[in-house]
């Protein structure tokens, strides 16, 4: 999937011909809603989709819609099919439904949502404004062209900054110190297996679950896997947590490397899930934050020694102070202070938080 998300003074398109119905194209019904569309102080999002598999990242691309519009000040988006009449297009049901889960999740966000017609020849015109919004052109999920393991290993892992180095050995240290009190560890966006390959040696014994949503880290962690009946990757998204383990116990979910703060999708969701794993008292969590008033010297650094797979740094967007960092391609992240973790986990836990507090990073516990 793809998606140009352009700021509007004004938009306005009108069905001039219904395109020729095809075993590819099937127009959808034309509507008093879909004919005519207009609109002021909008954001055009304009959608490009190819299969099926474009279903699973709606969900990125309305995060993305919803940042943007806070950052125009708009209430109001138009989706729009976008190159449907060429040879990469998806199938008719794809995109509407696309544009069905985007406009039940936008308005879940009090934006209201206009769509256009799909299948048709249409007149249409707007006046954009670089100046309020730059023009967003990105795919879905946009970290398949440049996160691959290779890179990741080369520049994160591999990364020569002191305080990254040192934040993933304290990380690591912290893991082996907890991983012996359990006879389960969930490993939550364990990525290639990063932290497998370090712990596995303690691992005798115990069951190993690694989560992970990226494809190509996913194949990469469980060739990690294959040789130990009790390791495996599942190819899921963490929201699931509590469904797939729903009796789980004596178990340690570990979220590392900062995940909550690069999480896609709703963090309320996934601390709602992570909240009901832990009613079970014989369960833990180790999450690793990355700490907000070291973003603005070392996360600066960091992010620009990682640019190959994250892109440039958008610093005209970009909040330092807040722990916000943005990327021109749409990627950000978001590093917390303390005070801050405590308040996102006040409101979904009922167990005592434990803090254990580094130069640069934290880990909270709970007891």
């Amino acid at each position: 999937m793809e998606a140009e998300i352009i700021y509007c003074h004004q938009f306005h398109a009108k069905v001039v011909k219904l395109s020729e119905t095809s075993k590819c194209l099937v127009p959808e019904k034309v509507t008093n809603g879909n004919s005519n569309v207009q609109a002021k102080h909008c954001l055009l999002v304009k959608i490009q989709c190819e299969s099926h598999e474009d279903l699973k990242y709606v969900y990125l691309l309305v995060s993305d819609i919803t940042e943007r519009c806070i950052r125009a000040g708009v209430s109001e988006v138009v989706l729009c099919p976008y190159g449907h009449l060429n040879n990469k297009r998806g199938p008719q049901e794809v995109l509407v439904s696309i544009f069905n889960w985007c406009e039940k999740m936008l308005l879940t966000q009090d934006i209201s949502v206009k769509k256009v017609h799909f299948g048709s020849q249409k007149v249409y015109g707007y006046d954009a404004d670089e100046s309020v919004l730059p023009t967003s052109r990105r795919s879905y999920p946009y970290i398949k062209h440049f996160y691959t393991t290779k890179r990741y290993i080369k520049l994160v892992t591999h990364n020569p900054l002191p305080f990254f180095q040192n934040y993933q050995n304290s990380e690591m240290q912290k893991v082996q110190s907890l991983i012996h009190d359990y006879e389960t560890i969930i490993d939550i966006g364990c990525g290639y297996g990063r932290s497998y390959e370090q712990i596995k040696d303690a691992l005798h014994g115990k069951q190993y679950i690694g989560i992970e949503n990226n494809q190509e880290m996913y194949l990469s962690a469980i060739k990690r896997t294959l040789h130990e009946p009790l390791h495996t990757v599942i190819f899921t998204d963490a929201l699931k947590l509590q469904s797939l383990f729903p009796k789980q116990k004596n178990t340690i979910a570990l979220c590392l490397q900062n995940t909550i703060g690069v999480f896609q999708g709703s963090i309320d969701k996934f601390l709602q899930m992570l909240g009901l794993f832990l009613r079970e008292p014989t369960n833990n969590a180790c999450i690793s934050f990355l700490k907000q008033s070291s973003l603005s010297k070392e996360g600066i650094s960091f992010y620009e020694s990682i640019k190959g797979i994250s892109g440039d740094i958008d610093y005209q967007y970009s909040e330092f102070q807040k722990g916000i960092i943005r990327m021109v391609n749409g990627y950000s992240s978001r590093w917390y202070s303390i005070t801050e973790a405590k308040e996102l986990f006040s409101r979904h836990f009922n167990r005592e938080i434990l803090i254990e507090d580094h130069e640069h990073h934290f880990f909270v516990l709970f007891k």
